[in-house]
């Protein structure tokens, strides 16, 4: 992993600074970023809008991009010192970059959303005024209209379809989410590097979920990189992830 010139190890932190929010940052929006160099200058610029007046961090995670993404993120950061990049050496995916992005984040609320503008940022607003209502612990953007392919709804649906009778979680879920910090202090963190659904190990705990409604975009650049076999094999991490994890408390 890289961070201005520096080399780091992945897990080489304190347990206790993932409840080490800075007061200054209400909100850490994290973004795990793969060959999307077209998308990151138009996504950046709609967060910017979105979160103003807020409080807020953006911190770019390169998962080791084989195109100029890396390029226009250091350009992008230049422009914006509420933007922050890290960088992999090697492709670990996509949960493993939000954790990379999450070990470096201040802020009293954790949003994640994804690279390829599907998510609007704008309906970030959506999320806060749902939390704001509800108190929830994780407010989920959820959608009726998903967009994409044929094989990439199918694969995702069956993949949830799959996962949610055995972890016992709701099947509505989304990668665009707002977290509570203080939810990250209750499980192993490093549990979720390789799993698709850190909902299988929240849902453990007794945390309050909403649901809030957004849109969901045709993919405007590039396509997607998860294959059905590439998300049966992230389903499969989940299942191991999770029966370690149950292995681990049952044994306490």
């Amino acid at each position: 992993m890289l961070r201005n010139g520096l080399q780091g190890s992945l897990f080489e932190w304190m347990e206790d600074c993932w409840l080490a929010a800075d007061l200054d940052i209400k909100y850490s929006v994290l973004v795990a970023v793969y060959n999307s160099e077209r998308s990151l200058r138009e996504l950046t610029a709609n967060l910017i809008d979105t979160l103003y007046p807020f409080s807020y961090e953006i911190i770019l995670v390169d998962d080791a991009s084989t195109d100029h993404s890396f390029t226009e993120i250091l350009r992008l950061c230049t422009e914006n010192p509420s933007l922050h990049y890290y960088r992999h050496d090697t492709n670990k995916g996509q949960s493993a970059a939000l954790l990379t992005g999450l070990r470096h984040s201040k802020g009293e609320y954790i949003v994640t959303i994804d690279d390829d503008l599907q998510y609007d940022p704008a309906d970030i607003k959506r999320l806060i005024a749902e939390e704001a209502s509800t108190s929830a612990d994780i407010v989920y953007g959820i959608t009726n209209s998903r967009k994409g392919s044929w094989p990439r709804k199918v694969s995702s649906a069956l993949v949830k379809r799959i996962l949610s009778p055995i972890f016992k979680v709701p099947a509505k879920g989304s990668s665009f989410r707002l977290i509570r910090r203080t939810v990250f202090s209750l499980i192993p963190i490093a549990e979720l590097q390789n799993s698709i659904l850190p909902e299988a190990l929240f849902a453990r705990l007794d945390l309050k979920i909403a649901y809030a409604e957004v849109s969901h975009r045709e993919r405007k650049y590039g396509r997607s990189g998860y294959s059905f076999f590439k998300l049966a094999e992230l389903t499969l991490n989940s299942i191991r992830v999770y029966l370690r994890y149950l292995g681990k408390n049952n044994a306490r």
